[in-house]
């Protein structure tokens, strides 16, 4: 067993819209977003992601999920959608990181000029 499984059980994992494991999604757009991976392959590897993690998990069960219930539709959804912003929000950081200015329309830059 996972450690620390029993703890995310209790937050019912994979069967609510929203789980412990979204956050784990954002941060991975967040990453994605942050180092400058586009958007698409971004978008690509998250649902590749969710259609594996649904399609090979049940035959793993025993090993490598032993608690394994299907996820929701919308948990699938959401997790996408998470890992998407969490992509916009690192490559709008990225962007202003490197740029020194903010990244929105009629902003002006960090230092204030």
């Amino acid at each position: 067993m996972v450690r620390g499984y029993s703890q995310l059980k209790k937050y019912d994992v994979d069967t609510k819209p929203v789980d412990a494991w979204t956050v784990v999604h954002f941060g991975a757009g967040l990453a994605a977003g942050l180092v400058g991976f586009p958007l698409l392959l971004t978008l690509a590897a998250a649902m590749f992601w969710e259609a594996a993690e649904n399609w090979r998990r049940p035959a793993l069960t025993s090993e490598a999920f032993p608690h394994w219930t299907p996820e929701v539709n919308t948990n699938v959804l959401i997790d996408v959608v998470a890992a998407v912003g969490g992509w916009g929000f690192g490559a709008a950081l990225a962007g202003a990181r490197l740029t020194g200015r903010r990244t929105y329309p009629g902003a002006t830059s960090w230092a204030g000029d």
